[in-house]
């Protein structure tokens, strides 16, 4: 008899406790929810607690931006873990309303959204695969399931990371992320802020005081590229360029070439920036692209090939690069424009080359 009342009592202090967590959870959730507000909506069908002391977010999405230019994030699961393992416990506890201090966020099922009709990011890469320009020169419809079966492959979940860390003292926050669809694609990168005060972000002296230190992105081609091309068997390069054209934008030719061998060869392509310290991230959409692009200082290589300036001439004026399709009433068309940037490209573009900064893939994201 005792045995079978401790083994109720038992039960019930854990099913207490199991429900204390799971309301802790999503206390949290509500709270971080509130805090990015101002910044973003996130919405979620439920929260609870999982074995690893990690928040679990179920149908969790983001959208960020007003209506019509909105951008939706969506996952089937997000676990959300701080760092130490009191850390749910010290976060409600601080009465701050700010985000943690330091954040890793593990998705299943992450989706790239494109379900508005003036974004194309189908255009610029797969929202399956995530493969660079996966849709260039294989017609109008995008690749399924059915296309990646023939071409020898057999998808698998993708595994994707984003964590942040913030360091009060200094004032620098540093952004991580891994993005990997296996077999197909890998996006890694990683930047970092500073003069960052996530407590008067709604100031605007405030938000132009923020500076990048640093930012490096790596797109790894496990040899997706090729196969496509031998799948569609077409001018995937000029199909690109030609995306690029109707939007205004002209690589050099070392960057084609630079694609070109990616696209046969595969591997990992690096872009590094290293900001000149008086730009102000802030005003990124006053200045035009070509001083925005001196003004970020990118360089690109792949593999362990020198570096070279991510040198990109851009019509005028400048083509949004959410159109799908240019209006010829108010915007260039592509054969226009091509032969707008030839003419451009003689100008000399007056970017200073630095010595190459050291750019590095990004193999375990900031925990």
């Amino acid at each position: 008899m005792k045995l079978r009342n401790l083994t109720l009592l038992s039960a019930v202090i854990l099913a207490g406790g199991a429900f204390a967590l799971n309301l802790a959870a999503r206390s949290a959730a509500q709270r971080i929810s509130a805090v990015v507000a101002p910044l973003a909506k996130l919405d979620f069908d439920g929260a609870g607690i999982s074995l690893n002391g990690s928040i679990r977010l179920d149908s969790p999405q983001l959208t960020i931006g007003n209506e019509p230019d909105q951008t939706r994030l969506r996952a089937d699961t997000a676990y959300l873990k701080g760092s130490g393992l009191g850390w749910l416990v010290g976060y409600l506890m601080d009465d701050a309303g700010t985000l943690p201090e330091s954040l890793s966020i593990t998705m299943r099922g992450f989706k790239l959204a494109d379900d508005s009709s003036r974004t194309s990011l189908s255009r610029w890469m797969g929202l399956s695969s995530r493969a660079l320009f996966e849709n260039a020169g294989c017609g109008s419809d995008a690749l399924g399931a059915k296309d990646y079966v023939k071409m020898g492959l057999s998808p698998e979940p993708s595994r994707d990371r984003i964590s942040y860390r913030y360091d009060l003292a200094g004032n620098r926050l540093e952004i991580a992320f891994d993005l990997d669809s296996p077999d197909m694609a890998r996006w890694q990168g990683a930047t970092e802020l500073k003069g960052f005060d996530p407590s008067r972000w709604s100031d605007e002296r405030a938000r132009q005081a923020v500076r990048i230190v640093r930012a490096n992105l790596s797109y790894n081609d496990p040899g997706f590229l090729s196969r496509r091309n031998r799948f569609c068997v077409t001018q995937h390069v000029d199909a690109v360029k030609s995306i690029l054209a109707s939007h205004g934008i002209k690589p050099s030719n070392d960057l084609v070439a630079l694609y070109h061998r990616i696209v046969s060869r595969g591997g990992t392509l690096n872009v590094s920036s290293l900001p000149k310290s008086d730009w102000i991230p802030a005003e990124w959409t006053a200045y035009p692209r070509q001083d925005l692009l001196r003004q970020l200082n990118v360089t690109a290589r792949l593999e362990d090939a020198p570096p070279i300036m991510l040198d990109l001439t851009f019509s005028q004026p400048e083509v949004p690069l959410y159109r799908v399709t240019p209006d010829p009433e108010v915007l260039p068309t592509a054969e226009a424009t091509t032969e707008t940037v030839a003419q451009d490209a003689t100008v000399e573009s007056g970017i200073a080359t630095p010595s190459p900064p050291v750019v590095t893939t990004v193999d375990t994201p900031i925990a």
